[in-house]
């Protein structure tokens, strides 16, 4: 492992980005503003075509970040690698070029450390906010003792406010088969997760931009379900993730055709998305009684509904 000096910082933010020139200032000088100055800031552009690197190179020059251009779009897996690679913080954390850090995001990050000395890998409460930084969803997060419970039924932790100790992040890395993108921040906490207890600060110290939907066409949506069943079986073919995760496999399975369909209602099709949740049921009968799958399930038939009348 790689030796830790005094001069490391406590904290290295990685932040990938791509053509976000618009948006990447902003999103920085969240980082910049915080009230915990103990951290480095390295960047990995993914060879974007607007003006993000002349943006991002004058950063460099004054010190803020460490600034690394990729010669071409090696996508987000690769991108972030690659930060952890050049990070030397003792804990490292990642930011998307259009989400915000708040104020006290750090400090709380490095008294949880202080206080939770045994504890590598934990992570902050994130929303869903507008370009004004205004709350416009809060997300439900469960409790500890049901965390490999929900965490088999989705990314409840998402890719913001997650920190990793260098123990972790210099052995575990995003995976970069291509058939894992998308989903591949869950799959990795999950590897983790099977070795590494998480930890919570229970507390929003982040916010998730929001962007408008884009449209998903019938062959994407059913991609989605090959992604996820491409990485369920990954997953379940290491040891230590079939120790702590495989009882909870069906739930895993059933769980990917009720986020094909939530992708599906977002995409306005809402037939398709019955389809979905007919087959997660098949799967997993109990889900009739999950308030998720009844939500999905209540739009889709609203919609279908109103199509007819």
């Amino acid at each position: 492992m790689e030796k830790e000096t005094n001069q490391d910082p406590l904290f290295t933010i990685v932040i990938p980005t791509y053509n976000r020139a618009e948006l990447i200032l902003e999103t920085l000088e969240t980082v910049f503003n915080q009230t915990c100055k103990k951290f480095e800031v390295i960047v990995v552009d993914n060879a974007s075509t607007d003006n993000s690197a002349a943006i991002l190179r004058q950063l460099e020059e004054s010190g803020k970040i460490k600034l690394i251009l990729n010669s071409r779009n090696l996508e987000r897996s690769r991108a972030r690698n690659i930060g952890f690679m050049h990070a030397k913080g003792k804990f490292l954390t990642l930011l998307d070029s259009d989400d915000f850090m708040y104020p006290n995001a750090l400090k709380d990050a490095e008294e949880f450390i202080n206080n939770n000395a045994e504890i590598d890998f934990f992570h902050s409460y994130y929303e869903l906010v507008n370009n004004n930084k205004e709350p416009l969803f809060h997300y439900r997060f469960p409790a500890e003792s049901k965390q490999i419970k929900k965490l088999s039924e989705g990314n409840f932790i998402s890719c913001i406010g997650v920190f990793l100790s260098k123990n972790i992040y210099k052995e575990f890395h995003f995976n970069e088969d291509e058939a894992v993108l998308g989903s591949e921040d869950w799959e990795l906490w999950i590897r983790i997760r099977s070795k590494y207890q998480l930890g919570v600060i229970p507390k929003v110290n982040f916010g998730i931009r929001n962007h408008p939907n884009r449209s998903i066409s019938s062959y994407d949506l059913d991609s989605i379900i090959k992604r996820k069943q491409h990485i369920i079986d990954g997953l379940l073919a290491i040891d230590s993730v079939k120790k702590v995760f495989g009882k909870h496999e069906n739930l895993m399975r059933s769980s990917a055709y009720v986020f094909a369909a939530v992708s599906a209602n977002q995409a306005k099709h809402f037939k398709k998305s019955k389809s979905f949740l007919k087959q997660a049921l098949k799967l997993n009968s109990k889900l009739i009684m999950n308030p998720r799958f009844l939500r999905v399930a209540q739009i889709a038939s609203l919609q279908i509904d109103k199509s007819f009348s």
